[in-house]
C-alpha cells in the first residue's frame, strides 16, 4: 500500500489529469502508443516540433515554473481558425422553412394515422 509523501504526490497527479481533462491515462487511443514509443526513441528528432502539434517538447524549467502543473492548456498554443457564419437574418429564414416542412409533414403523418384508425375500426 502507498502512504505518506508518495500517495499524496500520486493524488496530485491524478488531480492534474483530471483537472486537464484526461480523466484515465489508461484510457489512451491504442493506435497512439506506437507513435508515442516511436517518438521517444527518436526524441532528438523532435526538437522541432511546434506547439501547434500533437505533441511537442516542452523545456523541464517551464513545467517547473508553471509548478509542475501538466495542463496541455498551459503549453499547447491553439491555433483559432475564424468561422463566419450567414447572416441572422438567413439563419432565421432558413429555420422557419424547416418549421413549415415539419408542420406539413406533421400534418400528413396525422392524416395517415386517422386514415389507419378509421380503417382499423371497420375491420
Amino acid at each position: 500500500m502507498i502512504t505518506g509523501e508518495l500517495k499524496n504526490k500520486i493524488d496530485s497527479l491524478w488531480e492534474m489529469f483530471w483537472t486537464g481533462g484526461l480523466t484515465n491515462p489508461l484510457d489512451v487511443n491504442d493506435n497512439d502508443i506506437p507513435d508515442i514509443i516511436e517518438r521517444f526513441r527518436n526524441r532528438n528528432a523532435e526538437a522541432d516540433r511546434k506547439r501547434t502539434d500533437k505533441s511537442f517538447l516542452v523545456p523541464k524549467q517551464e513545467i517547473v515554473d508553471n509548478g509542475y502543473d501538466l495542463s496541455i492548456n498551459k503549453y499547447k498554443e491553439v491555433e483559432y481558425i475564424p468561422i463566419e457564419y450567414p447572416p441572422a437574418s438567413e439563419i432565421i429564414e432558413k429555420i422557419e422553412e424547416l418549421e413549415m416542412q415539419i408542420a406539413k409533414e406533421f400534418q400528413e403523418l396525422k392524416a395517415m394515422l386517422q386514415s389507419d384508425g378509421e380503417q382499423e375500426e371497420k375491420g
